[in-house]
């Protein structure tokens, strides 16, 4: 099943505000998954599953929200 357009514009839109405010966003929120939707935190957990059984609780549809994990700040990248 698909989303609606009005559904894929909002996500792109909450995408957009994520990476503007990403600082403000994730700072405590180190080593977390957090969901959003309409430029709302409406799910947090340390786990991806956990933050998966939220959003059902919540009858909110995973696909219809930004998810994005926080790295830890001691997390390194090398390429």
């Amino acid at each position: 099943m698909e989303l609606p357009a009005s559904e894929i514009s909002n996500l792109e839109a909450t995408m957009e505000w994520f990476a503007s405010n990403y600082e403000k966003i994730t700072k405590g929120r180190e080593g977390t998954f957090i969901a959003i939707k309409d430029r709302e935190i409406v799910a947090e957990s340390e786990n991806f599953e956990e933050l998966l059984r939220i959003l059902e609780k919540l009858n909110i549809d995973s696909r219809s929200v930004f998810i994005d994990s926080i790295a830890p700040r001691s997390f390194a990248c090398i390429l």
